[in-house]
């Protein structure tokens, strides 16, 4: 029998010491919805990930994440990795709103 443990993968449980980092990701071209993009959110102190998730059917995303500055990857296939930077939560916020973020396609080559 085979036991696997991702629960690395998971963002911790909101409580006090915690922030809900929400937006949306869009392909910045045609503008549309970029469903299961990767959000990863890492601290701006060390580098290391304090939360991460995927963006839903109509590319929405809120992830759970240690308070404390950040910033976030955005990743899809095929498409330019965008980097936000600067994300620095305000003491008595719980919740931060990136807006939406707009993906560009990769360069196709033939």
């Amino acid at each position: 029998m085979l036991f696997v443990d991702i629960s690395f993968a998971q963002s911790p449980s909101p409580d006090k010491k915690s922030i809900q980092v929400s937006g949306k990701v869009m392909e910045a071209t045609t503008g549309a919805i970029l469903e299961f993009a990767t959000i990863s959110l890492f601290s701006a102190k060390d580098s290391s990930m304090i939360g991460c998730g995927l963006s839903d059917e109509k590319g929405l995303f809120s992830i759970c994440a240690r308070f404390e500055n950040m910033y976030a990857l955005v990743e899809f296939l095929s498409y330019s990795t965008e980097v936000i930077s600067n994300i620095i939560p305000l003491k008595g916020q719980n919740k931060v709103d990136v807006g939406t973020i707009r993906l560009l396609p990769d360069a196709v080559f033939s």
